[in-house]
């Protein structure tokens, strides 16, 4: 997961709130409620966006980029909406930049401003992944070989006409609807940030030294009782075909389990 929205993840479920999986921190959801991992349309969208950045971000974004305003904007447009001693005060004692951005936050003041680009296209190489499958759906599986490297799959994709690069539109910004949520934003409805002791920056992957069990969005959503007790995708697609799975401990041949060194060797003879 990234910290805002977006990311390769492939298929993102949702999660039913237990006990251990709420905070303290005004959570906008209950006990029972579903918590999906993905946008939707209608969605309020994404908690670290400005109002007119959501609703730009409704489709994909091509002609404009929103970038941070500077420290100094940021001042002249709070300081009408301050009174005297607090703006002095942020004044006097220079505070940081992510201060005033929570002020302005607060003010629903727009902290980011829209900046025109020019939206150009460039080749991107196509992984092996990406070939392999594209092979596939045009000329079917048997072209594809077992343990077959990068270079080989371009060289076999080369040879059967197929595109070994793709298009890439550089300046554009994704949508954010039907994207997977980001780590705030999960971490967020769930109470689990106390954004009155802290800014938003504050809130990364790893946190600020030594306040990570509080800003930390990995240790923060790694206590929660539902991502404590995760089923992997292979257990909960094998439950649902009311199957068993049986599993021994990955990666180390000394603690495999008994015979499973001569099940592996038997099957790579056959497959």
């Amino acid at each position: 997961m990234k910290k805002n929205y977006g990311g390769i993840q492939p298929m993102m479920r949702v999660s039913t709130m237990t006990e251990g999986c709420l905070g303290g921190f005004n959570p906008l959801l209950q006990i029972g409620n579903v918590q999906s991992m993905v946008w939707k349309e209608g969605d309020n969208g994404p908690y670290c966006m400005q109002q007119t950045e959501r609703e730009a971000l409704k489709n994909d974004l091509r002609n404009f980029k929103y970038r941070m305003k500077s420290k100094q904007q940021l001042l002249n447009e709070l300081e009408p909406k301050c009174n005297r001693e607090e703006f002095q005060s942020l004044v006097e004692n220079n505070a940081p930049v992510k201060k005033i951005r929570k002020l302005c936050r607060a003010r629903e003041i727009d902290w980011r401003k829209a900046v025109e680009v020019t939206v150009e296209i460039k080749k991107k190489p196509r992984s092996a992944e990406d070939l392999k499958e594209e092979i596939i759906r045009l000329h079917g599986r048997f072209h594809i070989k077992p343990n077959m490297k990068a270079a080989q799959v371009k060289d076999l994709a080369e040879n059967l006409g197929v595109a070994t690069t793709k298009d890439v539109e550089k300046n554009l910004t994704p949508t954010w609807v039907g994207k997977p949520k980001g780590m705030f934003d999960i971490a967020y409805k769930r109470g689990l940030l106390n954004l009155d002791k802290y800014c938003v920056e504050d809130f990364t992957e790893k946190g600020l030294t030594d306040h990570e069990e509080e800003t930390s969005l990995v240790i923060l959503l790694s206590k929660c009782s539902d991502f404590m007790n995760e089923d992997t995708l292979l257990t909960k697609m094998v439950r649902n075909m009311e199957a068993t799975l049986e599993r021994s401990p990955k990666y180390h041949s000394k603690v495999a389990g008994e015979g499973i060194e001569y099940s592996w060797g038997n099957a790579k003879m056959c497959y």
